[in-house]
């Protein structure tokens, strides 16, 4: 991962981003994330990353109706180029900073964007692979959803 990354639209060193310790991002890992390859600083199929991102948002209940895909486009092109990659992925996240009712005082914030980006991974020359001993739960409401929460997985 570079040390630059965009969150809350702002681009800062990656140890400067905090979250609150009772925000549901942190409780419960209510967020959702896309992983997009970018080629000469152009993300590659951005409109399928978009609807699925967006979608997996609305399903899991997160609200991001203040960030445009247009708001969200602009700020991954910025930390690609803050970054100086041309050619590597991003990690899109909208992280719900909302406070469940248990927690009763407010940080005003609800959704955050968090951006992340990182060069191309080189695959090693061995190639293994494994079956897990556990079973995907097919019933579970997160089928099919790209959420941060991967307990289960």
């Amino acid at each position: 991962m570079h040390n630059s990354i965009s969150f809350r639209l702002r681009n800062i060193p990656a140890s400067d981003a905090l979250l609150s310790s009772v925000a549901a991002i942190a409780l419960y890992g209510k967020g959702t994330f896309t992983t997009i390859r970018f080629c000469n600083r152009k993300p590659s199929l951005w409109e399928k990353h978009w609807k699925r991102l967006t979608l997996d948002a609305f399903k899991i209940g997160i609200d991001i109706s203040e960030f445009s895909e247009e708001v969200v486009l602009d700020a991954l092109h910025e930390i690609i180029a803050k970054n100086e990659v041309a050619n590597g992925r991003a990690r899109i996240t909208f992280l719900d900073e909302s406070l469940s009712k248990i927690w009763s005082f407010n940080t005003g914030r609800k959704t955050s964007l968090l951006i992340t980006t990182a060069d191309n991974h080189k695959p090693s020359g061995n190639f293994r692979l494994a079956v897990s001993p556990y079973h995907t739960n097919t019933t579970s409401p997160l089928v099919g959803i790209k959420s941060c929460n991967y307990l289960e997985h």
